[in-house]
C-alpha cells in the first residue's frame, strides 16, 4: 500500500486513489449489510412448510394457447397434471381466496375459472364472478375481499376492482399514470402495489425503468418512486416482506436471468445471484424462503419447461424438476398447505 501511494504522482492522484479505495469499502460493507439482512429474515422462515404450487396455461412450444394445469409436489418432487382449463389462457392471472383457486384473463372471454381446493379431485369450474374486459395479460392482487386488476396488454389503462363475494360486482378505479404502458410486472406488498418497468404502449421498442406506488388502502393513488437500475419489461415478480423481487424478463440485450431485489421503503436495488437461464415470460412463486421460477423462452432456446429454485440467503440457484408442459407467459400461484400434507 505505502509504495502504490509514493510512486503516485502528485497530490491528486493521492487524493483520487484514496477516495477509489473508500467506495470499495462501502460497497463491501454494503453487501455485507444486506447479506446480514438477508440471513436474518430467512431463519424466521426456515421452519416454513414448503406450498405445492400450481402452474397454468401459457404458450406452448408452437405459440398456442394451453389449458393443461399441473401442480408441483414438494413431497414427490415431481409435476402432476391436473384437469385443464375449459379455455387455452396466455397471460393470466391466478390467486387463492376462501380455499379457490381463480384463473382469469389470458384469452378472449370475461369468465374465471375457478379449482376448489377442498375437493380431493381438483377440477376446473366457471366462476359466478368475471373480469371486466377481456384482456390478455392480466395481472392481480388481492386486498381483503376484493381483486385489483391491472391490465397489462395495453387494452385499457384503467384499473379496476372485482368483488370475490356475491354478487361479485366490478368497477373501475382509476387510470394508470403517463406514459402509457404494457408489459409490466406489479408486486403486492402490505397495503400498496409496485408496478416496474414495462414497455411504452405505443412502442415495443422502448422499455421503462419506472416504479410506481399504487395505494389500495385508501385513496388508490399513484406515487413516482426510485427507478430500477435498467429499463426492464416482462419480469416475474414475488414478494418478500418489504423487499420485491424481479426475475428475468428482457432489457437492451434480450432475454436476462438477472434477479434484483427492490426495497419497497428506501427505493434502493441489490442484485441476487443469477438464473442459470435467461427467462423472459417466466413466472414464479415464493415459498417460505425459496423462489421457483418455471418457463419462459430463453435467448436460445426458445420456450421451455425447466424450472429453478433459489433459497434466499444462499448463492447459487439449482433446477428443480422440469414441468409436463413448454409453457412461457404462464400463470403461477402457491396451494395452502394443509390442502396437500
Amino acid at each position: 500500500m505505502k509504495e502504490k501511494i509514493e510512486a503516485l504522482a502528485s497530490k491528486e492522484d493521492v487524493k483520487a486513489f484514496i477516495e477509489a479505495l473508500m467506495v470499495q469499502m462501502f460497497e463491501k460493507l454494503r453487501f455485507l449489510e444486506n447479506t446480514i439482512q438477508i440471513s436474518s429474515a430467512v431463519n424466521h422462515a426456515a421452519n416454513a412448510l414448503m406450498e405445492d404450487i400450481l402452474v397454468a396455461g401459457g404458450k406452448d412450444i408452437h405459440g398456442n394457447a394451453l389449458k393443461s394445469v399441473e401442480r408441483f409436489s414438494w413431497k414427490n418432487n415431481v409435476w402432476e397434471r391436473v384437469s385443464s382449463m375449459n379455455d387455452g389462457r396466455i397471460g393470466a392471472t391466478s390467486f387463492v381466496y376462501e380455499n379457490q383457486v381463480f384463473v382469469a384473463g389470458g384469452c378472449d372471454s370475461r369468465v374465471i375459472e375457478v379449482l376448489n381446493l377442498n375437493e380431493g379431485l381438483l377440477q376446473c369450474n366457471e366462476s359466478m364472478a368475471k373480469v371486466p374486459y377481456h384482456c390478455k395479460y392480466l395481472s392481480s392482487v388481492v386486498y381483503q375481499n376484493r381483486a385489483v386488476l391491472f391490465c397489462t396488454c395495453g387494452a385499457t389503462d384503467y384499473c379496476a376492482e372485482l368483488c370475490l363475494t356475491a354478487p361479485h360486482t366490478c368497477k373501475q378505479l382509476c387510470k394508470m399514470p403517463e406514459p402509457a404502458r404494457k408489459n409490466y410486472t406489479v408486486v403486492a406488498l402490505e397495503h400498496k402495489v409496485l408496478i416496474f418497468g414495462g414497455l411504452y404502449s405505443a412502442s415495443n421498442d422502448d422499455f421503462l425503468d419506472s416504479v410506481l406506488q399504487f395505494d389500495i388502502g385508501t385513496n388508490y393513488e399513484f406515487k413516482e418512486m426510485p427507478p430500477l437500475p435498467c429499463a426492464l419489461y416482462g419480469m416475474a415478480g414475488v414478494r418478500w416482506g418489504d423487499q420485491a423481487i424481479l426475475i428475468g424478463g428482457s432489457d437492451k440485450d434480450g432475454q436476462s436471468k438477472k434477479v434484483y431485489m427492490y426495497n419497497s421503503k428506501t427505493g434502493n436495488t441489490i442484485g441476487l445471484p443469477s438464473m442459470l437461464e435467461e427467462r423472459s415470460g417466466c413466472c414464479a412463486v415464493i415459498t417460505g424462503n425459496t423462489i421457483v421460477v418455471m418457463g419462459g423462452r430463453g435467448k436460445t432456446t426458445g420456450r421451455v419447461r425447466s424450472v429453478e429454485a433459489f433459497t434466499l440467503g444462499g448463492y447459487s440457484w439449482r433446477y428443480l424438476p422440469a414441468m409436463n408442459d413448454i409453457r412461457s407467459v404462464a400463470t403461477a400461484t402457491v396451494l395452502p398447505t394443509k390442502n396437500f400434507h
